[in-house]
Order: C-alpha cells, then structure tokens, then sequence
C-alpha cells in the first residue's frame, strides 16, 4: 500500500528521532566521545599500543552509526514513496529532494529553520587594499541556504598572493573555516579551505567594462546610448579609478545631459546560470565635476540609484543594494534583458568606471562570496573576518543536509513550519 505524504513525513521524522538520539548521547552531557577521550588521555597500561585500539575502534562504530551514507540510505525508502505520493519519477534521492523543494515552496509548505546567523565580512582595520568581500546566502527563493554549517563556526580570508605575484587588482585570499571534526562525531567546522581571488573589470560579462576602448564624444565600444547623446560623453585618463593588467585606467564622463547606456545580454553573448547568484556594480565619482543629479543602473527588472549631491571621491553602486534573493537570475529576470547605466543630469558632470558584472564563487560550505577590490590593491595580510552561529539546531534540516551534502528545504523559523520536528 502506498504510504500518504504525511505517512512519508512521519517515516522519515522517525528515522531523525532516532539518529537525533544518538547523536545526543555520543555529544551531549557525558557523552560518549567524552567518556573515550578521557579514557585515552588516562591509559596508563604496558600495551599502550593494544590498549589504544578500544578507543579508536569505538569512535569508529560510533561514527557509523550516523554516517552520511547511513543517514542516506535510512531517508532513501521513504523519499521513494514520497515520490509516488507527488506523482513525479524518481530518479534518487538528490534529484528527488530538489524536486521537494520545489513542490514545498508551491505550496507553501516548510520544515524548521535550523536557526543560522549568517555573519557579515568586515575587513581588517589594518587592510592596505580598500575593496569588499560580499556573501549571498539566501537562495532564490529567499529562503537561508542552510547546508554545509554544522556549528557555531569563525571564517577567515587572507590575502596571501597580492601584485607582486599574481595581475593587480586580481589578488588571491585563501578562505579557511574552523577545524573539521575527524569522523563526524562533534559538531565542529567545516574544515573548508578554498581560494577566493578579487575581482577586477577584466572578470566582467560585461564587455569594455573598463571603458578604455572609445573615441571621446563619439563612440563608447560595446555600449549602445539608448537615450541621449554620445556626443555629451568623453574618456577621462586622468581622473580615474583603478586600471586593470593590460587595460588602461580610464573613467566615463557623463557630460551637461541627460543619458542612457546598455548592453543586452544576447547582443554580447551572455548566459546566466541559475545556481548561481550575481553581482553587478558601478564605481562613480560626483566631486571632480561637482556632478548634482541621479545615476541609476539596472541589471534586468532590478535596479538601484543614487542622488549625487555631497559626496566625495569614488563610490560604488550595487545592484542589489543588499546582496541576497535578487542576486539570482530568477529575480532580475525579464525579456530581452539588458544591463544600464541612466545619468539623470541636474548641474555639472559625474565619472564612472569599473562597470563589473561577474557570478559569486560557490564555497564549500554551502554560501557564495565575492570580492571585489577597491581603488587601492589589496596586499598580502589583508583579511575579511566572519562568524556564522547556530544557537539551536533543527533536526529533519540538519540530518537531510549531513545524509544529502548540499541539500536542504525550505524553512521557517518562527514556529510556523508545515513539516514539524519530531520531538
């Protein structure tokens, strides 16, 4: 007989509950890892050797028991039935948790939210390069990605390859999360260690990024003038913002009108991948022309501006203003997509330059980050500094995501979910 979807839910809760307790006696209390590890660290024995292998043996079978695979293999059966009940085909459990996902968020169902607090990079005070780290980590649907983090866990990126070993502003920083533990046991880091490098107009989709290619006043390579003239532009070498290996720093000037730039996505030959997000980002400078009116750029249906007024030196405007839900392409999406840039002229002139567009790096704790460097270069030692904390777990979230690596469903974390806890 084919179970119902809540029979399925009650099967699958049944399985947590009993990894749930498990794994509250192997790590909470007097916990069992505990009880070994003293019994390790008072081994006063002729045989140390032979002595050593109870405890290494029991981690090893504790570890089992709540192995990923194990865990995979108890929600496999029930994720099949599962699959009947929604009429889709099953094709294993990976391909049938996003199809859940899916199904979940149409019907506005949810489990509960595992309670994550998703720090924020700040850089050192002592940084030399004057850029910015940025982290995306709700997914299209606005809902926390909440995989990959087991524990309270503290990240840091440090630069360790700057100009003098690699393209200026294109440095390298080597991401490292907290320490892993060895079989699963405790929740620990993530033990994740990558390599995150800054970007510079030379990663944009976008081409002529940099605006070096042109001829003053009468053409801006790759840039089609959707309203106003091109004639009210020019290319400014002196009044710059950074260059990049090979281009020359160049700014745009938006002269004493009112103007429209863009680039459509079929004309320069862009796809968007949908898994992942994206950023798209202008440098502008108001003060040297004493520039007073509104710059606005727009990436798809999502836009942002600015009114310049006061400000001084270079600024950045991003699309979106607050990285998270509208950097997937799910969300700017629109038809015949284009990339903008709208100077709304009052008095004086504005510069811009630096127009990058470029996908997040996926990490391997589940979240995306970007690093875009500022007009100084970073230098080696350089860091962006972060905590991610978890005050009070779920369960069915966070043993889907440690059975199926990467995986998750939509949560909530008000109380309100439709698929409970066991208890």
């Amino acid at each position: 007989m084919t179970a119902s979807a809540a029979e399925c839910r009650t099967q699958i809760n049944n399985a947590v509950a009993i990894f749930h307790a498990i794994y509250t006696a192997i790590e909470s209390g007097t916990s069992l890892v505990g009880l070994v590890d003293s019994y390790v660290q008072a081994l006063e024995t002729a045989t140390p050797g032979i002595a050593a292998q109870f405890p290494s043996s029991m981690r090893s079978n504790l570890a089992a028991l709540i192995s990923p695979s194990v865990v995979a293999a108890a929600f496999a059966p029930h994720l099949e039935d599962y699959a009947a009940v929604l009429a889709v085909p099953y094709e294993g459990p990976e391909a049938f948790i996003g199809r859940l996902y899916r199904y979940m968020y149409d019907n506005s169902e949810d489990v509960n939210g595992r309670g994550i607090s998703f720090g924020t990079p700040a850089a050192a005070s002592a940084n030399v390069g004057t850029g910015t780290m940025y982290r995306v980590t709700t997914d299209a649907y606005g809902f926390p990605i909440e995989s990959g983090i087991l524990a309270t866990e503290a990240f840091e990126a440090y630069c360790d390859v700057d100009q003098l070993g690699t393209s200026r502003h294109e440095e390298s920083f080597t991401l490292r999360g907290g320490p892993a533990s060895p079989d699963g046991l405790e929740r620990k880091g993530s033990g994740l260690v990558t390599t995150i490098r800054s970007l510079s107009c030379r990663d944009s989709l976008l081409q002529n990024a940099g605006f070096a290619d042109g001829t003053s006043g009468s053409d801006i390579t790759s840039w089609t003038v959707a309203s106003g003239s091109v004639a009210n532009t020019a290319l400014d070498t002196t009044n710059v913002y950074r260059g990049a290996e090979g281009i020359t720093a160049t700014s745009l000037r938006l002269n004493t009108s009112t103007i429209s730039l863009q680039q459509k996505i079929h004309t320069i030959g862009i796809d968007f991948d949908p898994s992942v997000p994206y950023m798209y980002r202008i440098a502008w400078n108001r003060s040297v022309g004493t520039g007073a009116g509104t710059l606005a750029i727009a990436l798809g249906s999502k836009s942002n501006s600015v009114v310049a007024s006061a400000q001084s030196g270079w600024q950045l405007l991003l699309v979106v203003a607050t990285p998270g839900q509208n950097n997937w392409s799910r969300n700017f999406y629109e038809d015949d997509l284009d990339i903008t840039i709208t100077w709304t002229y009052t008095s004086g002139y504005v510069l811009i330059a630096d127009a990058i567009l470029a996908p997040f790096q996926r990490l391997g704790n589940g979240s995306f980050a970007q690093v875009i460097g500022g007009a100084t270069p970073f230098a080696v030692g350089d860091k962006f500094t972060w905590t991610d904390t978890i005050a009070s777990d779920s369960k069915v979230q966070f043993w889907l995501q440690r059975g199926f690596p990467g995986l998750y469903l939509p949560s909530q974390s008000d109380a309100s979910e439709t698929w409970t806890d066991p208890s």
